[in-house]
């Protein structure tokens, strides 16, 4: 399902993203697309603040590129959220 929701969103979009060779295509592979993803990874950040032992907690996706910041907007706004990115700025 979700390889077939990105490449109709590539194709409503006119979109593409590169193959293994280069080459700009409409209809990647979702194996194709994990590969890309990988290393993608989540740094956590917490800090302890008063008296009661209660912090902040900061996440920070780590390794983000211009291709996964593309990937991820394709998939809409709910995997932008879920990545740290603005939903109406990564449009």
């Amino acid at each position: 399902m979700a390889q077939y929701r990105l490449r109709d969103k590539l194709k409503t979009t006119g979109e593409t993203v590169p193959t293994q060779l280069d080459k700009e295509v409409r209809n990647p592979t979702l194996r194709w697309i994990f590969q890309i993803m990988e290393g993608l990874g989540i740094a956590r950040f917490e800090g302890s603040s008063g008296t009661d032992g209660t912090g902040s907690v900061r996440e920070l996706v780590t390794n983000m590129t211009p291709l996964r910041k593309k990937i991820i907007r394709l998939f809409g706004p709910t995997a932008c959220r879920m990545h740290g990115l603005n939903p109406e700025t990564a449009f």
